[in-house]
């Protein structure tokens, strides 16, 4: 998490080898919704990354003061997250970053959050601001 926090879209220069060769990347949402999806390779996950940064930067007023929780193989990391996009601040968004481990590398990642808050957000940015990626670039 500290390296999320500190690298943002950056964070596979820093810690790649943390990683398994057939990682996947899951981040819960509608279609609508453009950082929902699945993601294969660190290659998805940097588009994933890029995406996300794109569009949002973290609250610097919030901290994320994460619980972590540790059974077996797997690890969640529960924190509320506040993000801004475009000036506009977000409520509270509950998140909860499933990893699972392989052979001590993370094989697979699930990003479960409040898609519903997540969702009302995102509208109130669009609504008031315009679409948050250019149809025909694909960039944000």
């Amino acid at each position: 998490m500290r390296l999320f926090e500190e690298y943002h879209q950056d964070v596979l220069r820093h810690c790649a080898e943390f990683f398994s060769e057939d990682f996947v990347f899951v981040c819960a949402g509608t279609q609508a919704n453009p950082i929902a999806g699945t993601f294969q390779s660190l290659s998805g996950f940097q588009t994933w990354l890029n995406t996300f940064f794109g569009i949002f930067t973290r609250s610097t007023n919030h901290q994320l003061n994460p619980t972590l929780f540790t059974q077996g193989q797997s690890v969640v990391v529960s924190y509320q997250e506040v993000v801004v996009a475009r000036g506009y601040t977000s409520p509270p968004i509950w998140v909860n970053l499933h990893f699972l481990f392989n052979e001590g590398r993370i094989e697979r990642l699930r990003d479960e959050y409040d898609t519903q808050t997540g969702a009302e957000f995102l509208a109130q940015v669009v609504s008031s601001s315009g679409p948050l990626i250019d149809l025909e670039s694909g960039k944000s």
